[in-house]
């Protein structure tokens, strides 16, 4: 379980890693483009492998933070809903979007370490 758990670790922090990624890709686009297709499959691997830690973590009998698991929760919720309506979209977006969508991403870090 013990592997498992650590193999998921790592795919979440490569969705992380993958946002990071997006932002520059997008920071080098000419303002109004439209958001890449990185950042809707840095959505989807985040939110799978951060359910699949849940539950894994739940199997193993691991104790898991009811209130970070909310905050990540909700974190990932606005994330997730915010690129996938402005990827559908596919209209330009503003240069502030890119910056905020890492913001989160930084926050849901933030909470994964100080809230242990």
């Amino acid at each position: 379980m013990t592997v498992l758990l650590s193999l998921l670790v790592i795919v979440h922090l490569l969705g992380m890693a993958g946002f990071v990624a997006a932002w520059a890709v997008q920071r080098q686009r000419p303002a109004g483009t439209p958001l890449i297709s990185l950042w809707a499959w840095c959505v989807l691997v985040m939110s799978l492998s951060g359910f699949a830690l849940i539950g894994v973590g739940i199997a193993a009998g691991e104790e898991n933070g009811h209130i970070k698991m909310i905050i990540k929760g909700t974190l990932m919720t606005v994330l997730g809903v915010t690129v996938l309506v402005y990827y559908f979209r596919r209209r330009g977006v503003t240069p502030t979007l890119p910056a905020a969508l890492a913001g989160i991403v930084v926050a849901e870090v933030a909470v994964s370490v100080l809230m242990d």
